[in-house]
């Protein structure tokens, strides 16, 4: 699949309200050193490997006004990421 074509699936799951997107509660954005930071949920968060100072992928997709945040290794772990292009 290309990365044009992953994309678009990205986001016609983003705007589905059908689509497998597990909410994950409430949290407050925080200000340090100029920078904008929001919380992932600690079990969630472990369960999918991320912790402090694990590199994440950030995008933004302005159709949805939704922002997107993966772990860099997953991205470079599929040829189907949205963000593929972002690290190649």
């Amino acid at each position: 699949m290309s990365q044009s074509s992953a994309r678009r699936r990205a986001l016609r799951e983003l705007s589905d309200p059908d689509a497998p997107i597990t909410p994950l509660g409430d949290c407050t954005v925080q200000d340090g050193n100029g920078s904008l930071y929001s919380l992932l949920p600690q079990t969630q968060a472990a369960a999918d490997g991320i912790e402090a100072g694990t590199e994440m992928v950030l995008g933004y997709d302005a159709e949805t006004n939704t922002y997107l945040a993966s772990p860099k290794r997953v991205v470079a772990e599929s040829d189907e990421h949205w963000a593929n292009d972002i690290i190649r």
